[in-house]
């Protein structure tokens, strides 16, 4: 009788494991997934050259493009392969949920800009998915821009965050640890030779109360950096506003006048 139920319970975990192969791999490979998470009001999508799972929950993702925007900003991620542990049983709710991400080879692309006065259309609430990333770790960064600046070297960064696309947002502490690190304006490398850490974190605030670099506001920034400054003349961007202050660019002095 027991080796019965025992051979029973092992033909239904083989007719399971069997299933979710098909089911896992047939969604992954079409573009069920893909269309499920895109809201075009908010212009939130996603894209991949491949995906598989063998294991349930345990995915693996190749050349995946990540981009949202908003009438404050534009955001591309690219990431060249990505190993995540998915919390399926929340998948019904609408709920995209991950137990660990490991990420490797990404680029992160950020442009601010000024928001419109405007209304923009809004996607019906019940239609959005959630976002709960845990547990990531970004093994290799390649580089970073951010408006005009860009980051590269060695980066290694960990941490999480929640995201209601267009409504919500949570960044869990978020720790970017640079070992070897160069700052470019534009042609110009301002800064290189950065060693140090980044800690982020911030409540879960709604997007429209803080638009743009308004949301700048609620991120709690600690940071610890060593570097070496070459040029900056960059800064003189920001004070075009005031013929007081500028730097002079052969000597590197600021100037008041």
């Amino acid at each position: 009788m027991k080796k019965r139920l025992l051979i029973a319970a092992l033909l239904a975990l083989i007719v399971f494991e069997i299933a979710y192969l098909i089911a896992g791999n047939t969604l992954l490979r079409t573009r069920t997934i893909r269309d499920l998470v895109a809201d075009p009001y908010q212009d939130f999508s996603l894209d991949y050259s491949k995906a598989w799972t063998i294991f349930p929950g345990i995915v693996e993702i190749r050349d995946l493009v990540l981009k949202i925007q908003d009438p404050s900003m534009r955001m591309e991620i690219k990431v060249q392969k990505v190993n995540a542990s998915i919390n399926l049983i929340e998948l019904p709710f609408k709920r995209f949920s991950t137990s660990s991400v490991l990420a490797e080879s990404v680029q992160y692309q950020l442009w601010l800009k000024e928001p419109k006065t405007a209304p923009t259309p809004k996607a019906d609430p019940k239609k959005l998915w959630t976002v709960i990333l845990n547990n990531v770790r970004v093994q290799d960064l390649k580089d970073v821009v951010v408006d005009r600046y860009k980051l590269t070297g060695n980066t290694i960064i960990t941490g999480g965050f929640y995201l209601f696309p267009g409504i919500e947002l949570e960044l869990f502490p978020v720790r970017l640890q640079i070992t070897s690190g160069q700052i470019h304006s534009g042609t110009k490398m301002v800064s290189e030779k950065i060693i140090g850490e980044v800690d982020l974190s911030s409540f879960r605030f709604l997007l429209d109360s803080y638009p743009g670099l308004k949301a700048l506001e609620v991120f709690k920034t600690k940071a610890h950096l060593r570097g070496e400054a070459n040029d900056l003349t960059f800064l003189n961007y920001y004070f075009r506003k005031t013929k007081a202050l500028s730097i002079d660019a052969l000597t590197g002095t600021a100037k008041f006048e």
